[in-house]
């Protein structure tokens, strides 16, 4: 198993370094800078066509653009659906690729403020349809060098779809997790991320 994480974790920076070498994004585009506005639409356009060949590469995108707070990069792991779905932790139902992003855009104005550990990996996986559930271990950080606070543990179910672009996330909900229920509070550690 210990291979087959590091072929995956080879491909993951794969993934990263060909986002790395994109051109910056343009963050607001002004009428008369129409230079800036096909940037934008050039970078918005390889990123929606980014591949993830399984959904254990979209999963680790997911995660790495949740820590990173990059917008761009957690916008394609999404489906382009209007049935998408994400429910954070004590949060309402979001539905639509515009509620989606949104929320994350919301979450990420704080910046990189989160780091996660994704463990206890069980998943379901057909031709066409996956489903992940994990325990996510999150830490925030109000600022650099500030005093770390862990959350509760959060109990996220992920559901990946196979497009003609990859594997792609159509649903993430996340609840906090009952006390008692992870491996690490029964003794058993499995770290996946």
């Amino acid at each position: 198993m210990a291979a087959g994480s590091d072929i995956g974790q080879a491909r993951n920076l794969k993934v990263y370094a060909e986002t790395a070498a994109l051109p910056a994004p343009a963050h607001r585009v002004q009428p008369g800078l129409a230079r800036r506005g096909r940037r934008r639409a050039v970078y918005d356009s390889v990123m929606a066509k980014k591949m993830f060949p399984s959904p254990a590469d979209c999963e680790a995108a997911f995660y790495d653009a949740l820590e990173r707070a990059d917008l761009n990069l957690m916008m394609a792991v999404w489906a382009d659906e209007p049935d998408i779905v994400c429910i954070h932790p004590q949060g309402p139902r979001l539905a639509g690729t515009s509620a989606v992003r949104a929320s994350f855009a919301d979450i990420f104005s704080h910046g990189a403020s989160m780091q996660l550990k994704v463990g206890e990996l069980r998943r379901h996986l057909s031709q066409t349809l996956a489903i992940h559930n994990v325990y996510e271990t999150i830490t925030l950080r109000s600022e650099p060098g500030a005093t770390a606070t862990e959350v509760p543990p959060v109990l996220a179910t992920n559901v990946y779809m196979l497009t003609p672009h990859g594997w792609r996330m159509i649903v993430h909900h996340a609840s906090i997790a009952p006390q008692g229920t992870n491996a690490e509070e029964q003794g058993v550690a499995r770290i996946l991320h």
